[in-house]
């Protein structure tokens, strides 16, 4: 071989050497970077879900606040409480009941709905008065906007009671007297659930003057005393007067017979099927919390819902539970809504 031709074989050595040098860092460049791009997305996609999931995993970190729109010692308190220690077992975290009064609990409303949206404050408040509260008081919320998370008890509505010696013993007979006097209705507030039934009343042809005071007991026991005709009262109110013979329940504005008073027809019965409704007492959420957080949420007020605990309590203070999960508690809201929606330039407020 000459000169001229064992140089060029050289060169061709170093050429093809600098080549697959040139290949292998290309190759361990990549498998340093963690493959193609698509590869990379894919594992970017995948770190994101894994922090979702951890995200979600561990709600709730902290104690949970149950905020009630009404003092202690009433029926929305004495729910939230039956509920609040079976709650706390299950979360593994401490559930505290805080009372906010004011504004026909269109305060603790307004709290709640202004809250940071990340589940640890919820708001147990009772429908249809809920609506009542933004579309006749002009509470400082929208109802339609809450997240419903749980509802507890149900069945239960309001009662019409008279003095235990009036001579009125039906609808029917308070219709009639009423076109020959004027008569007086007690009821609890005016932006109220007890306010609803007396508009109920008065589309049936009751013509009353409806004269509300500061509690549904105080109410309930001017019927007792005699100084009104007749009165709305809730269930609990009159049940103790009922049974000591001070006052007697001639009907209902519930959607189905009460439990309590069986023989106390509903205003649907008696030929008016628009006029009724049922309180339901529930839990809330503030706008825009996070669907799972929600369903964190209502899974452990459900399995808290089994303890005996909190079925014990609820007999105690005369609840009658319904469990109704979001979905099923969304549609109940926007019923009431409508209904209130309806009826509410028939509301008595200064």
């Amino acid at each position: 071989m000459n000169k001229k031709m064992k140089w060029t074989a050289v060169f061709f050595v170093m050429l093809l050497s600098f080549l697959m040098v040139t290949a292998c860092g290309e190759t361990n460049q990549e498998s340093a970077g963690g493959g193609t791009e698509a590869e990379g997305e894919e594992a970017g996609d995948q770190a994101a879900a894994e922090g979702a999931q951890t995200n979600e995993s561990t709600f709730p970190e902290k104690e949970v606040t149950i905020v009630v729109s009404n003092s202690a010692g009433g029926s929305n308190d004495l729910a939230a409480r039956s509920i609040a220690g079976p709650l706390q077992e299950v979360l593994g975290v401490p559930v505290v009941v805080e009372n906010v009064d004011g504004a026909g609990g269109n305060i603790a409303r307004a709290q709640v709905f202004n809250a940071e949206p990340d589940g640890y404050t919820l708001l147990k408040t009772p429908i249809p008065s809920m609506s009542i509260g933004e579309l006749v008081a002009e509470g400082d919320f929208q109802t339609m906007e809450f997240e419903p998370v749980f509802n507890m008890f149900g069945h239960s509505s309001n009662v019409v009671i008279v003095p235990a010696d009036s001579e009125i013993e039906s609808i029917e007979d308070l219709i009639a007297a009423s076109e020959s006097q004027k008569l007086r209705a007690s009821g609890s507030g005016v932006a109220t659930n007890t306010a609803l039934g007396s508009i109920f009343l008065k589309e049936i042809g009751v013509d009353h003057q409806y004269i509300p005071y500061v509690g549904g007991s105080e109410s309930a026991q001017q019927v007792a005393g005699g100084h009104v005709d007749f009165g709305i009262a809730s269930e609990i109110a009159a049940k103790s007067l009922e049974e000591e013979g001070l006052v007697k329940v001639i009907a209902t504005t519930a959607t189905e017979r009460l439990s309590i008073f069986p023989d106390a027809p509903t205003l649907i019965e008696l030929g008016y099927p628009e006029l009724g409704f049922e309180i339901l007492y529930g839990i809330w959420a503030p706008p825009n919390t996070p669907p799972d957080v929600i369903e964190i949420l209502a899974d452990a007020f459900l399995e808290a819902s089994e303890d005996p605990a909190f079925s014990e309590a609820a007999e105690r203070v005369g609840f009658v539970e319904q469990i109704l999960m979001p979905d099923e508690f969304r549609e109940r809201r926007d019923i009431d809504y409508l209904l209130v929606e309806k009826l509410k330039d028939q509301f008595e407020v200064e």
